[in-house]
């Protein structure tokens, strides 16, 4: 029974990882487009996949494209930082997520131009 729940929890852990690490690196991409003055048409976030932001009238697609990666790993360390300074329990799984969207931010930037992304 133990062994039951232990799995549920780390699967868990790691499909909400996923989820949270697409979702804020796309808040970035959304952030930096109203910003810079273009329209966010729409943000995907499949079950299986990859997660899109479709941006038009763009005007400074650099700044968009790196604000994926920099607020997808900034924002998560910065909840872990507060987590961690008000000793609220359970930060090893917020420690997960941060190491997750290193991770997966850093692949973005590292191999993502062979693909088309970023």
């Amino acid at each position: 029974m133990v062994r039951a729940q232990q799995v549920m929890l780390i699967v868990s852990v790691v499909l909400l990882s996923w989820y949270g690490m697409m979702a804020v690196h796309e808040l970035g991409h959304v952030v930096a487009a109203l910003a810079t003055g273009g329209r966010v048409d729409r943000v995907m976030l499949p079950m299986v996949g990859f997660s899109q932001t479709v941006i038009t009238g763009q005007p400074n697609m650099l700044v968009t494209v790196w604000a994926g990666a920099v607020v997808g790993v900034l924002v998560p360390l910065m909840v872990y930082g507060v987590w961690r300074a008000l000793r609220w329990p359970c930060d090893y799984i917020w420690r997960f997520f941060c190491g997750v969207c290193l991770l997966v931010n850093g692949a973005y930037l590292a191999f993502g131009t062979f693909n088309g992304a970023g």
